[in-house]
Order: C-alpha cells, then structure tokens, then sequence
C-alpha cells in the first residue's frame, strides 16, 4: 500500500482512504467515457459487423466475456483491498 512505500508520511487509514477515493473516481470516469470509447473502438464495422458483434455481446458467452473482463477491471483496482470487495452486487 501507499502507507507501506512511504513509511511515516501517512497514516494506514489515510493512505488507504486516498486509493479509495481514487479507485472510485476512476471507477466513475470509465463508466462515464464507456461510451463514447465504443463508439470510437468499432467506429470502422460494417452494419453486418455491428450485427454479428451485437448478437455476440447479448448472447450467453458474450455476457460471460463482458462480466469477466469487468472482473479484471475491479481486480486491478483492487490493489490493497479484501478480496469482498471485488465483485460488489454486479
């Protein structure tokens, strides 16, 4: 943790405080952008393209991949941080 690297600078519930905050800032901005970043990643897929991702995206396994790749977003976050806190209510 931040209170580990810089001994004496902070205290532990300080530290931990201020990577809170900035998880869940940065937890916000991603929804926020989340988007407008699609809009940008498959800006160049045909109609077609869109149509085979879209059904990809709805399907089982789809859904699967989305919750997964979500799960290593909240795990890289999750530096420092109990292992509960990573998979809140979905």
């Amino acid at each position: 943790s931040l209170s580990q690297m810089i001994p004496g600078l902070l205290g532990g519930g300080q530290a931990q405080g201020m990577l809170e905050g900035q998880r869940e800032r940065l937890m916000a901005q991603i929804s926020a952008d989340l988007n407008n970043t699609l809009l940008y990643v498959y800006r160049d897929l045909s109609d077609p393209e869109l149509e085979e991702f879209s059904t990809f995206a709805e399907s089982p396994q789809g859904k699967a991949y989305y919750q997964a790749a979500l799960a290593a977003i909240r795990a890289g976050l999750a530096v420092g941080q109990s292992a509960s806190s990573l998979n809140p209510g979905q």
